[in-house]
């Protein structure tokens, strides 16, 4: 999180009736390294309309909050980097990587 009260924003904070707002940071893309992800078991899916990555993590490790395990193995961090059609690879042994982002 972030604090911003940034001078650019002095009208509108002073709108709102605040010195100060809370924002949330854009959270940082990491790269997966090419030898970790040689030893990631995957299955292959078909990007279709409706897709989303939260539930592909939902479907199949029963948690939707890891949807950035398939996004980060794609490297494609937003659905909007994928079309219709894209084949999308599913970690199966997404421990490894949910390990080595967050170790």
């Amino acid at each position: 999180m972030v604090i911003n009260s940034h001078k650019m924003y002095h009208n509108t904070l002073k709108n709102r009736g605040t010195k100060r707002i809370t924002q949330f940071a854009t959270p940082k893309f990491i790269t997966l390294p090419d030898e970790l992800r040689k030893n990631v078991r995957y299955e292959i899916a078909i990007w279709q309309t409706g897709d989303k990555y939260f539930k592909f993590a939902d479907r199949y490790y029963g948690d939707p909050e890891l949807w950035w395990v398939i996004a980060s193995f794609n490297l494609a961090p937003t659905e909007a980097h994928l079309d219709i059609g894209d084949t999308i690879y599913i970690p199966i042994n997404w421990e490894l990587i949910y390990d080595y982002v967050r170790g």
